[in-house]
């Protein structure tokens, strides 16, 4: 590309050109300079952090189009992300009176905090246990999926996220959605998983604990 630029110059258009900043006072080359700098910003590609922040900031938006096209969004964009700040406006959502809204807000916090310690404790901080249990008794099978799948995520290989969600009689959600027929295979079999291990965790001493079954009885967490 450089090369092909400057076999495209004209000599003496750059030797003019050249002469002309030669002559520009300083104040003049700082003004150029930041003229500059401010094409290249409005060019520059936003970072994952920033499309976040957008995506987040179209949550306030009145506009339930608006919202469920930014929460497809962050879906995307929270993955591969390290920390959660800034996930207080999903947190809130999970009460939304749009079902749609909570499904994918609780869906969005899960991907967010798997295998995430840091993101699970500032996710279990702002109390989102106690919203996502509600969510679990849902008569809807997508809205009660999604918060057992958030559950999991949030206090998997967390003591202190399971100690919350015994808090939050979490327990008796995870008996009651035993006998939900509404929930599709693969939800079941996470909620069947998610118990095991919660009363594994929870309830065994801690010699009983062979790290070999967990690893096996995590396995089925991704499913």
């Amino acid at each position: 590309m450089l090369q092909w630029a400057i076999g495209n110059s004209d000599p003496d258009k750059l030797r003019e050109k050249a002469a002309e900043l030669v002559k520009l006072s300083a104040e003049e080359l700082l003004k150029r300079q930041m003229e500059i700098k401010e094409l290249m910003e409005k060019f520059k590609a936003p970072s994952d952090a920033e499309l976040i922040k957008i995506a987040i900031a179209d949550l306030n938006n009145s506009s339930l189009e608006d919202r469920q096209r930014a929460l497809q969004e962050l879906l995307i964009l929270v993955e591969p992300i390290d920390n959660a700040n800034g996930l207080l406006p999903l947190i809130q959502e999970l009460g939304n009176a749009d079902e749609g809204i909570r499904t994918t807000s609780a869906w969005v916090l899960g991907k967010a905090s798997q295998d995430n310690v840091l993101v699970q404790n500032q996710i279990n901080g702002y109390g989102a246990l106690d919203r996502l249990v509600k969510m679990g008794y849902s008569s809807s099978g997508p809205e009660a999926a999604k918060a057992l799948y958030t559950i999991s995520s949030l206090i998997r290989d967390n003591e202190h996220g399971q100690e919350l969600f015994l808090s939050e009689n979490g327990y008796a959600m995870l008996q009651v959605e035993k006998g939900n027929h509404i929930l599709n295979i693969k939800a079941k079999a996470r909620l069947k998983c998610t118990n095991a291990l919660f009363v594994c965790s929870t309830y065994c001493q801690p010699q009983t604990l062979v790290f070999g079954f967990r690893k096996r009885l995590c396995l089925y967490w991704h499913i």
